[in-house]
């Protein structure tokens, strides 16, 4: 129930044609009475990691299927890629942390590229998220198919580099927003009429709603532009991007690929094999300074 609830009462940093998806598939399983099967759903989209493994006479990489992330046994250069599809939740922000150091500490694994089709969502843990994956010792890419937009845009800007599958993947979305729903008049309607009661010197608590019902939205939209700021210089830090409150970029426009390009959002466009021989390659160069550097 609580990620369900989470749909209502976190600030939101997603694409809206997903956030509207969601209420109606919300709503469908409230009518229909499959909220506990909803909910499953919602918990099926973990991120996965794979391990990629280069062949040491062809030097073909490809996906091996036979090893886990934490193998002590795995083939020396290899990559985790590690796959992110769907709405990003606060559990989903964790595993990929989880996973990221996993990789940094295993001495077998190179780089981690990141598989990813999000639209984004909620704000809680991303920036930290965030700059684990800026911070990661090793080197580090995105892979973008269909859209990484708002919360995908802030996990994954600090990457290495950002590949787009297409010039029809969707990037930006960079911005923050939340919903605050009115439910007075419907528990009216069906005999509920609720009086809240507070201690004398809890003036302050539940404020922003308690706001909110008087139409004074100020007080929520204040808090939004506190996750809005720190969203915006993440963006403008790690993709090298000069904040403009003029600018489409920071207005919370999405883009295709190709003007994602243009606006540095990304670095190119180019297919899967591609984006993992840049890791691979990358990763080789990570090795062989870090062995330098260990003997000197």
């Amino acid at each position: 129930m609580d990620k369900i609830l989470n749909l209502f009462t976190q600030p939101l940093a997603c694409t809206e044609d997903y956030y509207r998806a969601m209420r109606l598939a919300l709503f469908t399983a409230m009518r229909n009475g499959t909220l506990a099967e909803f909910e499953s759903e919602i918990g099926k989209n973990l991120p996965k990691c794979e391990i990629a493994v280069a062949n040491s006479e062809t030097l073909a990489v490809q996906i091996a299927q036979d090893y886990e992330i934490t193998a002590p046994d795995l083939p020396e250069n290899s990559i985790a890629v590690i796959t992110v599809e769907g709405g990003i939740y606060p559990y989903i922000s964790y595993r990929i942390e989880q996973l990221v150091k996993t990789a940094n500490a295993n001495p077998n694994i190179n780089g981690i590229l990141f598989f990813v089709n999000t639209p984004g969502g909620y704000v809680h843990r991303v920036d930290i998220t965030s700059e684990v994956i800026a911070m990661s010792e090793k080197p580090t890419a995105v892979y973008a198919t269909g859209m990484c937009c708002s919360a995908g845009m802030f996990m994954f800007c600090g990457a290495g580099r950002i590949f787009a599958a297409s010039e029809l993947d969707r990037f930006g979305s960079i911005g923050t927003m939340t919903t605050f729903s009115d439910d007075r008049k419907f528990w009216e309607e069906n005999g509920f009429v609720d009086t809240d009661i507070y201690a004398t010197l809890s003036t302050k608590k539940n404020y922003n709603s308690r706001e909110a019902e008087k139409g004074n939205f100020e007080p929520i939209r204040d808090s939004l532009d506190i996750f809005n700021q720190a969203f915006h210089q993440a963006i403008s830090t790690r993709r090298g991007i000069t904040i403009d409150p003029e600018s489409d970029v920071f207005n919370g426009a999405d883009f295709l690929a190709v003007q994602a390009m243009q606006l540095g959002l990304i670095d190119e466009i180019s297919d899967f094999d591609t984006a993992l021989n840049w890791v691979v390659m990358e990763g080789m160069k990570w090795k062989a300074d870090s062995m330098t550097t260990g003997n000197s």
